[in-house]
């Protein structure tokens, strides 16, 4: 029997969930691996893609297993679990989810914030959809500054909001794009808004490397919303003050109501969300065991099943295309002969 355990990368030098995987691990019987994943905090659906690769790979290695246990440890809240569900029917057998405390859980605050745009044009669409939807404005509460032409220190903020949304130039970490190129919508919340949008800024080098960093940094940074094509457009950065800063590189028209519309809801509450309430919790995925009470097959996992020729001989591709240019030629020469008679 083989015990996999998947972990999110970023909870490698977590050492609190492995006693909740130790009776996992505990079998003299067993082959035991601990497989760390990259991108499991966006999506854990990423995890269920590495333990399929992991367990087809060790299943070909060792012909003597017959089953898997599949452990699946997660942090507390994730980006997105739209990738878990999806894959979840890939996997032939019961799946051990742990969530890890890695990513504290963060009470959502659904009241309405004190909204202020900075800068900005006259009739500026972002000013217009953001003061409707806060009406009455509230005297209390929670904070949210939109910052459309000017830029405001955000470690001096204390437990507030920054969004860098501006209205000409690139956000803070994003840089120009080498070739500026047009995308058809963008994805926030679990909401598509389709466009079309003239892509001017890519994620930078450094943020990207702390966004895909496998360990917490002292600021984390994390994507909130992404392009149709799995880029980023909108970061959101822990700041030292306690708040955050979220940098949105999604131009919109200089009027109209797009920024009004229904499909923009998604980016709308990503926007007012306070920081770190746009991750998902994943209790829901910790009751995967009523799913199914077997363990996977390991038969359903291998990628080569035993006895299957795993290569073609080398000779059959030269065979096979020489034989068709045979063929070609020998038909052309019949139709020639044919048009000559």
């Amino acid at each position: 029997e083989l015990r996999l355990v998947v972990a999110d990368a970023r909870l490698r030098s977590d050492t609190t969930w492995r006693d909740s995987v130790q009776r996992a691990l505990a079998d003299e019987d067993a082959l035991v691996d601990v497989h760390f994943a990259d991108g499991v905090s966006r999506d854990a659906g990423a995890a269920l893609v590495h333990a399929l690769r992991r367990a087809g790979t060790l299943t070909d290695q060792h012909r003597s297993l017959s089953r898997v246990d599949l452990t699946v440890v997660v942090p507390s809240r994730v980006t997105s679990m739209a990738g878990y569900a999806a894959w979840r029917t890939q996997w032939p057998g019961r799946v051990r989810v742990v969530a890890a405390g890695a990513i504290p859980a963060v009470p959502a605050d659904t009241s309405p914030p004190r909204v202020q745009v900075v800068g900005g044009a006259r009739d500026d669409i972002v000013a217009a959809a953001f003061t409707d939807r806060t009406r009455p404005a509230p005297s209390s509460g929670r904070a949210v500054t939109i910052v459309r032409d000017t830029m405001i220190a955000p470690d001096t903020l204390r437990d507030a909001v920054v969004v860098e949304w501006p209205l000409q130039g690139i956000p803070a970490g994003f840089v120009a794009r080498p070739v500026t190129d047009t995308v058809g919508a963008v994805v926030a919340n679990g909401a598509v808004l389709v466009g079309p949008f003239v892509r001017s800024a890519t994620l930078s080098d450094a943020l990207r490397a702390r966004v895909d960093s496998a360990e917490r940094a002292s600021a984390p940074a994390q994507v909130v919303a992404w392009w149709s094509d799995g880029e980023p457009a909108a970061v959101e950065t822990r700041t030292t003050g306690g708040g955050c800063l979220r940098g949105v590189a999604v131009p919109l028209p200089r009027a109209g109501d797009l920024l009004l519309s229904v499909e923009a809801q998604g980016l709308r509450d990503v926007v007012l969300s306070p920081c770190g309430t746009s991750l998902v919790p994943v209790q829901g995925l910790t009751t995967d065991l009523t799913r199914q009470d077997s363990l996977a097959p390991a038969t359903a996992l291998r990628s080569v099943p035993e006895g299957r020729v795993t290569s073609d001989p080398w000779w059959l591709t030269p065979a096979l295309l020489a034989f068709a240019v045979a063929a070609l030629l020998g038909e052309w020469w019949w139709r020639r002969q044919e048009t000559a008679a």
